[in-house]
């Protein structure tokens, strides 16, 4: 009896001794006491209307500004550039109402503790004469939380990793990106596929007739076509790589070592016209590098839809045309400067 007794002293001093720990380990219990409520603080709340202009600002010191016009958000670092005004909305939406998960009391010396004092991200905020800035410090390892600074107030609180978010992305990724066109579903439709090696071309000369190859004449599969205009309606664009591309770049990403190329007579446009799609390099696993000729972004595309389309330019249900050598794995002729770019294969 006495032993068991010995042994339940030594389990609660133990018990006793990991809640000690965990008391002195907890972050803000030296310089202010972590308050976690059952429920969500609200931090700040804001009429957001007559925001002018954001400013977001990574640790590295790379700003990037925003400013509200009579047409919309642009981004001051580069006025050209295509924004999608959603992400300036979506920051936005969090002054609108600021939800907190706690607050470190009395912490007045607790910027540097924190990191505070060099910020992993900082937003400004300003309206006429006004301006408001957060600054988010270091993460909780507990909460996975971040901390926040609301100008020079003293206390520090505990947000939701998604403000940190949402300020600190690359320009590149809040592009508003190009919407890839259908094929049209009406006859006098072509499409070209083509990779290193092969080029195909198939027609239809009307709706129920389905596809032709171009210079046999003879009918395409036509489940094999179904499935064809199904992969071109499916692509889409993951994100904005490079914004106004050098020819250089144009050259290396798309044209040195790419995949191929895709043509095709486009749906919904009152003129009949051809939309080209240049497939590029592989880009790690995110896809492939893909420029719309013409534009002045070269994206990412998502290679499990691109690949099968390229791998038909060789299928055995299309006549194999060898490209002409010159051709094969050089630079178009024309492609200008961004803003100017075409080109002619």
């Amino acid at each position: 009896m006495m032993k068991r007794k010995k042994i339940i002293a030594v389990l609660l001093f133990l018990l006793l001794l990991c809640l000690a720990c965990i008391y002195l380990l907890l972050p803000g219990q030296d310089q202010g006491q972590v308050t976690e409520q059952a429920r969500e603080m609200i931090i700040l709340q804001m009429d957001t209307e007559p925001v002018e202009r954001v400013v977001c600002q990574k640790k590295s010191g790379e700003a990037l500004s925003f400013k509200r016009t009579d047409t919309g958000w642009i981004c001051e670092n580069e006025p050209n550039f295509p924004l999608d005004p959603r992400y300036i909305e979506r920051i936005l939406e969090c002054l609108a109402e600021l939800p907190g998960k706690g607050a470190v009391e009395n912490g007045a010396l607790a910027a540097e503790k924190y990191g505070l004092k060099e910020p992993a991200a900082v937003l400004i905020v300003q309206a006429g004469e006004s301006s408001l800035t957060l600054k988010v410090g270091d993460r909780n390892e507990i909460t996975m939380n971040y901390y926040l600074q609301v100008n020079e107030d003293p206390t520090v609180y505990l947000v939701e990793p998604f403000l940190k978010v949402r300020i600190t992305y690359d320009l590149e990724e809040m592009a508003l990106l190009e919407k890839v066109p259908d094929v049209t579903p009406d006859g006098d439709c072509r499409i070209v596929l083509e990779n290193k090696e092969y080029r195909n071309v198939l027609i239809a000369g009307d709706s129920a007739g389905g596809f032709s190859l171009e210079q046999s004449g003879e009918p395409a599969d036509r489940e094999k076509e179904e499935k064809l205009r199904a992969l071109l309606n499916q692509l889409e664009f993951l994100q904005c790589y490079q914004f106004q591309p050098k020819t250089e770049e144009l050259e290396e990403l798309i044209f040195k070592s790419g995949l191929g190329k895709l043509e095709y007579t486009v749906s919904g446009q009152a003129e009949k016209q051809n939309y080209i799609l240049n497939i590029g390099i592989k880009s790690g696993e995110k896809g492939y590098y893909a420029w719309p000729e013409g534009s002045e972004i070269i994206y990412l595309i998502d290679g499990a839809l691109v690949e099968p389309l390229i791998g038909q330019a060789d299928n055995a249900l299309v006549r194999r045309e060898n490209l002409v050598e010159e051709n094969s794995g050089k630079l178009p002729k024309n492609v200008g400067s961004a803003g100017e770019l075409s080109t002619v294969w």
